[in-house]
């Protein structure tokens, strides 16, 4: 009896100290992108978000999202301008909160998802700032139009995760973009030209090839 007493008592106190030490290894962290281990990133979808926001006659601001994205990072975490950020993302996902713009905004006036299935972007340079601040540059493609885009990134935290014992990434990243140069200029300027990007996105490392 004190036998399978002892061993109920031990073993979520070993469970326990388990889960303190991932809590501990993960919130120790990287100090900066830098101490990250170099390799391929997947975007961890359960948190990741891509907003847009515009004016809507100066009335209001609508924030939209796109519910279907992916994107992969290749990190070289000792030279970080040689590492690589592509970012695909399905424009029919556009989400509004209202059906009927939605299927407005899907249709041939804006992105006209049947010709043009999808959006992307891809990281052409990407600069560190200081302080865990980044300009990424790169090329985006929307509507089948492709022009240069910078986003202001800032790496948020890294470290281990918890559960899953993998390098994990956060970062936070702007940008403005005018509309009507990627061939979206419907009701411009009554609707307003200049749309808000806003993303948070989180990564977690992939297995290194064997």
């Amino acid at each position: 009896m004190n036998i399978r007493i002892r061993s109920l008592v031990q073993y979520p106190l070993a469970l326990a100290l388990l889960l303190a030490a991932q809590l501990a290894s993960a919130q120790a962290g990287y100090e900066t992108l830098s101490d990250a281990p170099s390799g391929t990133y997947a975007l961890e979808k359960t948190h990741a978000y891509v907003a847009i926001s515009y004016s809507h006659q100066g009335f209001s601001r609508p924030i939209l999202l796109f519910r279907d994205f992916d994107a992969t990072l290749e990190l070289n975490a000792e030279k970080l301008a040689a590492s690589a950020l592509t970012v695909s993302i399905d424009p029919d996902s556009i989400d509004s909160g209202v059906d009927e713009f939605d299927e407005h905004l899907v249709g041939a006036d804006m992105f006209d998802v049947d010709k043009f299935p999808e959006a992307a972007f891809v990281a052409t340079n990407i600069r560190e700032i200081g302080n865990g601040s980044f300009k990424i540059d790169g090329e985006l493609t929307l509507k089948g139009v492709t022009k240069a885009l910078t986003l202001d990134a800032r790496f948020n935290k890294g470290g281990v995760h918890f559960k899953l014992n993998k390098p994990h990434l956060g970062f936070s990243a702007t940008a403005v973009l005018k509309r009507s140069e990627w061939d979206l200029g419907y009701a411009v300027p009554f609707v307003g030209d200049d749309v808000a990007i806003t993303i948070e996105v989180e990564f977690m490392k992939e297995a290194d090839p064997a």
